[in-house]
């Protein structure tokens, strides 16, 4: 198929999953209304528990990386693993480092015109640029980014990509409905032990000790893959399925409070794989066109999500207008501010983020062809 041609997030000689697609447009909507929601009075579920997009991203991360690569790594090979972390790479990198450089553009418009009494810490945040072109500004280095802070989580899941090999190599050891489904429960218990019971932080935690994060939960999507291509799942009724994963998702997220947020990643793993199977009410509502689209800018809404609620909030108060003084304010705060994510995420998509994967994919395949992997 012409690259052009083909959708954005499909694998070239695989079957679509759309609805999975779909699943990262919510996923994204959901961290952009948990960072717009500070004028609320109130936290209504399930915008009060708008960080776990995150950890759902890297969930249906796991889960994408495993569907589209997990047979180039079964026979293993260096020629392999550097077109993947190339490709990989160009997935990533362009969008990333655009928002990196429209940030210290803004730093210094507000150190210029904007706000030139509070300045800006400028030494530390050139002292972040290698890292971020490096993609590894949430290995240790430092506590947390200053540079668009949701990158950290693009440096982290770059990590689990670097580890990916060894996710095959543990995760060919399960097999059968009993073994992934108990390596699921072990991954999210691991979590929690290292970041409840050993640090003592919640799930939401950002920053470094988030790798922690984001390598269970890496564990979990390549589990749920893994799961997934299991005969004994065929004929299942998944609309039951997806319908019974949303209402314990809503049940736990109305009824407990964070300490059982590893429990939602967990009632989440149902939904991913009826969504995946292609079948059902569910899978078709998620896979519809609008929605597919929203998927397809999700991680260029994501970049450009902070500074645009930063934006909405500058604009506010240099009109005096106090979003929380009203909750029909502080609602209308999140909504300019979701608005103006997808419309900069739209942006940052077709200008950057598409032509720049498609141009860098190209230059890889004449170094590794797309046949030899």
């Amino acid at each position: 198929m012409n690259e052009a041609a083909r959708p954005y997030l499909s694998a070239a000689d695989r079957p679509e999953l759309p609805a999975l697609t779909g699943l990262r447009a919510v996923a994204a909507l959901w961290v952009v209304s948990w960072h717009a929601s500070a004028y609320l009075p109130t936290l209504p579920f399930p915008v009060s528990r708008g960080y776990l997009g995150v950890d759902l991203f890297f969930v249906l991360s796991g889960f994408v990386i495993s569907y589209v690569y997990w047979a180039d790594f079964e026979p293993g090979g260096p020629r392999r693993y550097a077109r993947f972390l190339a490709l990989r790479v160009a997935r990533l990198w362009p969008a990333h480092v655009t928002m990196v450089l429209v940030v210290l553009a803004i730093a210094a418009a507000s150190a210029l015109w904007i706000t030139p009494e509070r300045g800006a810490d400028w030494p530390r945040l050139l002292g972040e640029l290698p890292l971020h072109a490096l993609l590894i500004h949430n290995w240790g280095f430092i506590a947390d980014t200053k540079l668009n802070f949701p990158s950290w989580s693009v440096s982290a899941e770059f990590f689990v990509y670097v580890l990916f090999p060894l996710y095959v190599l543990l995760f060919r050891r399960f097999a059968g409905v009993i073994g992934l489904t108990a390596a699921i429960v072990m991954a999210m218990a691991l979590c929690w032990l290292g970041m409840s019971a050993l640090f003592d932080v919640p799930l939401g935690t950002s920053g470094r000790i988030a790798q922690i994060r984001v390598v269970c939960e890496f564990a979990v999507g390549v589990a749920l893959f893994r799961l997934w291509r299991l005969p004994a799942l065929d004929g299942l009724p998944w609309t039951a399925i997806a319908l019974a994963s949303i209402g314990g998702i809503v049940a736990v997220g109305l009824l407990a409070d964070r300490r059982f947020d590893y429990v939602l990643i967990l009632l989440a793993a149902p939904l991913i794989l009826a969504l995946a199977r292609r079948d059902g009410g569910a899978a078709r509502l998620m896979a519809l066109r609008p929605i597919i689209y929203l998927g397809e800018i999700s991680y260029s809404v994501y970049l450009v999500h902070a500074p645009a609620v930063q934006a909405v909030d500058w604009t506010l108060r240099r009109f005096d207008v106090a979003p929380q003084a009203s909750a029909a304010l502080g609602w209308g705060f999140m909504a300019a501010s979701m608005a103006l994510s997808l419309a900069g995420g739209a942006v940052l998509f077709h200008i950057v983020e598409k032509p720049a994967r498609f141009w860098l994919r190209a230059r890889i395949d004449r170094i590794w062809p797309a046949a030899a992997k």
